[in-house]
C-alpha cells in the first residue's frame, strides 16, 4: 500500500481489530428463522446456513440440509438470520454530529478523516452493514484517494468494517456543487473527463460517479446548488459513460433533479441514479423503463430541527418533510428498482433507521428489506445481498422479526462478513 497520511492513520487503529484471513473451515449456523432475501420464499423456521470459507454452500430447513461432519455448528436459535445490509450510498469520513460544515470537514488532515472513517466503519458493522457503496472521498487530486486507501485497510484486516465498493473521483465540472477547497480538481471538457476516469480506475476505484445536478434547492452562500443547475454537456456525459464501460465499470449519477441531463445519462447507459428527490413522475417512469436502480435515502438531511442539526452548512429546506413524503410516495407508486443508503449518517443503527423511513412513508416491510439487501447487491454487481449458494457469507442475526417489526433492525446481535464472525462486544469497546 502506498505510504502517506492515511497509512499513518491506519497504523494508529490497528489495535482496534484482529482480523485474520478466513480459513477454509466449514460452519453451520442455526437460526430461529432464516430469511434469504430472494423475494421468492418466506423465512425458514429452524433454518440452517452452511458456510465454507467466505462463501455460502447451502441454505434451508435443517431437516433438508446435510451438515458436514467436520462443520463447526453455531447455534443462534434465538435470532432471525438474514443477509448483511447493503448501504448503497455513504461517505464514511463524514460526521454529521461534528458541528462543522462539510467544507470544513473536507479541509481536515487526511489522517483525521481516515480515523473518522475507521470509527464509522466499525459503527456500520455494529449496525449490520456488511457492504457499503462509498460515494467519493477524494481530496487534492489522485494523491489522496482516501476511499480506496481505507477500503484496502479494511480488506487487509487492519480495521473492522464493511466490504467497500468505492467511486474514487467525483466527476464534476468547475461550476458544480460540491465545490469546497481541498477537493480533487473538477473536470471540464471531454479530454479532462476521460483523463479523470482513467486516473480513478488506475487508483483502484470500483465504479464511476458523476454529478448531473445540484442538491435541488438553493443553499445560502453556496452557488449552483439549485435544481435548475445542469452540469455536464451531452458530449461530456457520453464520454464519461463510454470510458467507464470500456474498462468494465458501472456508472452512477448524482441527480436530485431530473430533466435533460438525466435523460442524456440514461440514454448513454448509466447504471444507477442517486437521490431523485425532485424527480417528476416521468423521470421515475423513465428510470424504471431503462431498468436503472435508484438509490434513495438520507432522509434526515431534510428534517428541520431533526437529528442533522449538529451538521452545519447545508440547512434542511423548510418544506423538507413535505419534500420527502412527495419523493417517496412517487417512488413507491412507480416502483423503479430501489436501493437505500444513509448518505453520511454514521451512528450505530443508522441503516436500520433509514430502512425504517421507507416503511414509514409507505413501502411494504419486505420490499424495504429487499432494497437494503438484494437490490443493494444487484447495484454493486457483487455476489452479495441474498443467502444463496456461492454468495459471500454475509449474515446478520437480529432479536425479533423485522418482517413483522422493522424496528428489529436496531437489534443486531450477530455479524458475519465473508465468513468471518465479528465479536460485537469487542467492537463496542
Amino acid at each position: 500500500m502506498r505510504k502517506g497520511p492515511l497509512s499513518l492513520a491506519v497504523v494508529l487503529v490497528v489495535s482496534s481489530c484482529c482480523a485474520p484471513s478466513v480459513a477454509q473451515q466449514t460452519r453451520a449456523i442455526r437460526g430461529k428463522l432464516v430469511w434469504d432475501a430472494t423475494g421468492k420464499t418466506p423465512p425458514i423456521a429452524g433454518g440452517v446456513i452452511v458456510v465454507r470459507g467466505d462463501r455460502i454452500v447451502a441454505v434451508g430447513a435443517e431437516k433438508d440440509i446435510k451438515i458436514p461432519s467436520n462443520a463447526e455448528v453455531i447455534n443462534e436459535r434465538e435470532l432471525f438470520l438474514m443477509p448483511g445490509l447493503v448501504n448503497s450510498h455513504d461517505h464514511l469520513s463524514m460526521d454529521q454530529f461534528s458541528h462543522m460544515t462539510e467544507g470544513a470537514q473536507k479541509a481536515l488532515p487526511a489522517g483525521m478523516l481516515a480515523l473518522k472513517a475507521a470509527r464509522n466503519a466499525r459503527n456500520s458493522l455494529l449496525s449490520g452493514v456488511t457492504t457499503t457503496r462509498i460515494m467519493t472521498e477524494v481530496r487534492k487530486g489522485d494523491s489522496e484517494f482516501m476511499d480506496i486507501e481505507y477500503r484496502n485497510a479494511i480488506d487487509e484486516g487492519l480495521v473492522p468494517g464493511p466490504r467497500l465498493f468505492v467511486a474514487g473521483y467525483q466527476l464534476r465540472p468547475p461550476e458544480a456543487f460540491p465545490n469546497y477547497p481541498g477537493l480533487e480538481p473538477p473536470v471540464s471538457g471531454v479530454d479532462e473527463a476521460v483523463r479523470a476516469v482513467r486516473q480513478s480506475i488506475g487508483a483502484g476505484a470500483n465504479f464511476c460517479k458523476m454529478y448531473l445536478s445540484g442538491v435541488g434547492f438553493d443553499v445560502p452562500g453556496i452557488p449552483n446548488t439549485s435544481k435548475s443547475a445542469i452540469y455536464f454537456t451531452k458530449s461530456e456525459i457520453e464520454a464519461i459513460v463510454q470510458e467507464c464501460k470500456r474498462h468494465g465499470m458501472k456508472v452512477g449519477a448524482h441527480s436530485p433533479a431530473g430533466g435533460p441531463s438525466l435523460q442524456i445519462a440514461m440514454d448513454a447507459g448509466v447504471d444507477y441514479i442517486d437521490h431523485g428527490f425532485l424527480f417528476t413522475r416521468g423521470d421515475m417512469e423513465a428510470i424504471k423503463a431503462h431498468n436503472i436502480i435508484l438509490s434513495i435515502g438520507g432522509v434526515r438531511w431534510f428534517t428541520p430541527g431533526g437529528e442533522a442539526e449538529g451538521y452545519v452548512g447545508i440547512p434542511p429546506p423548510p418544506n423538507g418533510e413535505e419534500m420527502v413524503r412527495k419523493w417517496y410516495t412517487l417512488a413507491f407508486e412507480v416502483r423503479p428498482k430501489l436501493a437505500v443508503g444513509t448518505d453520511g449518517f454514521q451512528e450505530v443503527g443508522a441503516m436500520g433507521k433509514e430502512v425504517g423511513f421507507l416503511v414509514k412513508y409507505g413501502l411494504p416491510i419486505e420490499e424495504a428489506l429487499l432494497a437494503a439487501t438484494r437490490n443493494g447487491g444487484d447495484l454493486t454487481g457483487l455476489p452479495i445481498g441474498t443467502l444463496e449458494a456461492n454468495k459471500y457469507a454475509d449474515i446478520i442475526g437480529l432479536e425479533g422479526n423485522p418482517l413483522q417489526d422493522i424496528g428489529a433492525l436496531q437489534q443486531v446481535k450477530f455479524v458475519m462478513k465473508g465468513g468471518k464472525i465479528f465479536n460485537l462486544s469487542d467492537l463496542w469497546n
